[in-house]
C-alpha cells in the first residue's frame, strides 16, 4: 500500500468515525426531542431539521414516536396505579374478615334466638290444623241423648223458615234497587218505601225464630264438646 493511500484510509476511517459520532449523538438528540415534545415543549425548529436531517427522519417519524412515548408513559402510569392499589390489598382483606365474622356472628345469634320461635310457631300451626278433626271426633263420640238428632231439628226448622221469608227477601232487595238506580218516578219514591217497610215487618217473626233457633242450636252444640 502506498502512502497517499494509506492516508486516503485513514481520512475516510476518521470521516467514519465522525459519522458514526454524529449519528449516536443526533439518535440521543432525537428522543431527547420526542420527551419534550411528549411533555408539551416546543424545542427549536432548527435542532429538529438538524436531527431529522441526520438520522435521516420525518416530522411524522417524530410525531410517531411522540405517540409511542405517550402511550407507554400511560401504561406505566396504570402499572404504578395498579401498584398502590394493591399495598391497599391487606386491609381490605382484614376489613371483609371482619366483616364476615361479624355477620356470622349475627346470624349465629339470630338462628339461636329464632329457632324457638320457629319451632314453636310450628306446633301451634299443627296443633291448630288438628282441631277440626278433634272436632269432628267430638260430635261422632258425643254420648248425651238425641244431641244430633236435636241439631238436625233445629237446622232444619231454620231451613223451613229461610225459605217461608226467601220470597220477601228477593221483593225487598228488588225494591231497594229500584230506589238505588234512581230510575223510581215521583210515585214510586213514595210508596216503595212504605213497600219495604211491610215486607220487613211480615219477615219479623220468622226472623226472630230463627234467631231463636240459632241460639238454641249453640246451646246444644256446646255439648258436643263437653267431656
Amino acid at each position: 500500500m502506498t502512502t497517499a493511500t494509506a492516508e486516503v484510509d485513514d481520512v475516510l476511517d476518521a470521516l467514519d468515525r465522525s459519522v458514526e459520532q454524529q449519528e449516536q449523538e443526533a439518535a440521543v438528540r432525537y428522543w431527547e426531542l420526542v420527551t419534550a415534545l411528549a411533555d408539551g415543549q416546543a424545542p427549536d425548529p432548527e435542532v429538529v431539521r438538524d436531527v431529522l436531517r441526520c438520522l435521516g427522519k420525518t416530522t411524522g417519524d417524530m410525531r410517531s414516536a411522540v405517540a409511542l412515548m405517550q402511550r407507554r408513559r400511560g401504561m406505566l402510569a396504570q402499572i404504578d396505579q395498579a401498584n398502590a392499589m394493591e399495598l391497599e390489598r391487606p386491609a381490605i382483606t382484614a376489613a371483609l374478615k371482619a366483616a364476615d365474622d361479624k355477620l356470622n356472628e349475627a346470624e349465629r345469634i339470630h338462628e339461636m334466638e329464632v329457632g324457638p320461635l320457629y319451632q314453636r310457631q310450628r306446633e301451634i300451626t299443627a296443633a291448630v290444623q288438628s282441631v277440626d278433626g278433634i272436632q269432628q271426633d267430638l260430635r261422632r263420640s258425643c254420648p248425651y241423648a238425641n244431641v244430633q238428632q236435636r241439631l238436625n231439628a233445629i237446622n232444619s226448622s231454620i231451613e223451613i223458615n229461610r225459605k217461608s221469608n226467601s220470597e220477601w227477601v228477593r221483593e225487598v232487595e228488588r225494591l231497594e234497587k229500584i230506589l238505588e238506580s234512581g230510575t223510581a218516578d215521583h210515585g214510586q219514591q213514595r210508596t216503595i218505601p212504605e213497600l219495604i217497610a211491610q215486607k220487613r215487618r211480615a219477615m219479623a217473626p220468622a226472623d226472630a225464630r230463627i234467631a231463636a233457633l240459632y241460639a238454641e242450636r249453640d246451646q246444644i252444640t256446646s255439648l258436643q264438646y263437653k267431656p
